[in-house]
């Protein structure tokens, strides 16, 4: 129906079946809704159990290398040594050298200058590689067992 002015005035019939309509809208909504958060709620759970249970195969794995890591460091640290008394440098700056070195990122900003240095940091880099190697297969190994312990392949 249409007012004076040409306006469309719905009949009350009409309002209630818009009313009925929107309800339902609202409804299935509102129970999109309630599944969405049951959904994200059940997903920040599995997540928080394999955070649990990825820490825990992974800290296992660390624990049975925990003599090849140490020797590892332990290397690190002697050639710290030896190469603060190779290039008359204080250890903290060696040990510092080592490390950045160990771990393959190589600032640039202490160089060594003795060849017998410069064996030893490329040694360095060769265990920085073991090492990395070792904490992706041990990060890896973690994942497999955890996805196997909460039943997903």
């Amino acid at each position: 129906m249409t007012n004076k002015c040409g306006q469309f005035r719905p009949l009350p019939r009409e309002i209630d079946v818009l009313d009925e309509i929107l309800q339902n809208i609202i409804e299935d909504q509102d129970e999109k809704d309630h599944n969405d958060r049951h959904e994200q709620q059940h997903r920040r759970i599995y997540k928080m159990k394999m955070l649990i249970r990825f820490n825990y195969n992974f800290l296992i794995i660390i624990g049975r290398l925990h003599a090849v890591l140490l020797t590892l460091i332990a290397l690190v640290v002697i050639s710290a040594v030896v190469i603060s008394q190779i290039e008359n440098r204080p250890f903290g700056e060696t040990l510092y050298f080592t490390f950045i070195t160990g771990l393959t990122i190589g600032y640039g900003d202490i160089v060594v200058k003795t060849p017998f240095a410069r064996l030893l940091a490329v040694l360095l880099g060769l265990i920085g590689i073991i090492f990395t190697g070792i904490m992706v297969a041990g990060a890896i190994r973690a994942i497999e067992k955890s996805l196997k312990d909460l039943n997903i392949s």
